[in-house]
């Protein structure tokens, strides 16, 4: 059997990404768990090879960034 390399980074990158993903609509969750899980990402990218992590993090600031610039849009143009 092969080895099922995993440290504890790229696995708390990957719990990061994804509450990011879920919590993006508040930023204080989605913004800062993505940051962490985008840092995370790459320190355990580099041990292990493994980017779930990152992909989950930069999907979860994304995400929560489209939010906001959508919601700063309509709100300055509907008043």
């Amino acid at each position: 059997m092969g080895e099922n390399k995993s440290t504890p980074a790229s696995t708390a990158s990957l719990v990061l990404g994804i509450i990011s993903i879920v919590g993006s609509c508040m930023w204080y969750i989605g913004g800062i768990c993505g940051i962490l899980a985008i840092i995370l990402g790459v320190s355990g990218m580099k041990k292990t090879g493994k980017k779930a992590g990152l992909v989950c993090g930069i999907v979860g600031v994304s995400v929560c960034a489209m939010l906001y610039v959508t919601t700063f849009i309509i709100l300055t143009f509907a008043l």
